[in-house]
């Protein structure tokens, strides 16, 4: 399997789950709400961590296909980053 697919798969399907799990199981009081948002944000913060340091690193080796990659992969986590201020608002 190539690495930028499993990134793809990483990037998309961990945020996802997650949301999912969360809207199966949800939270039964102030305190468990409070801890789920922490939990994505803290997702959403390491991915793009992830997603960024790939960036830089396709950059410096001047690998334009990867950097296209990377630069696609903030997407998602855009998306998810706009589902948890959507949880933290409702």
């Amino acid at each position: 399997m190539p690495a930028h697919l499993k990134s793809w798969l990483a990037v998309c399907l961990l945020p996802l789950l997650l949301a999912l799990w969360f809207a199966l199981n949800p939270a039964a009081d102030a305190t468990d709400y409070l801890q789920h948002g922490v939990i994505m944000c803290c997702l959403c913060v390491f991915l793009l961590k992830y997603v960024l340091f790939t960036l830089v690193a396709a950059h410096l080796r001047q690998d334009a296909p990867a950097k296209r990659h990377a630069l696609l992969q903030l997407l998602p986590l855009l998306l998810f980053g706009g589902y948890v201020a959507y949880y933290f608002v409702r």
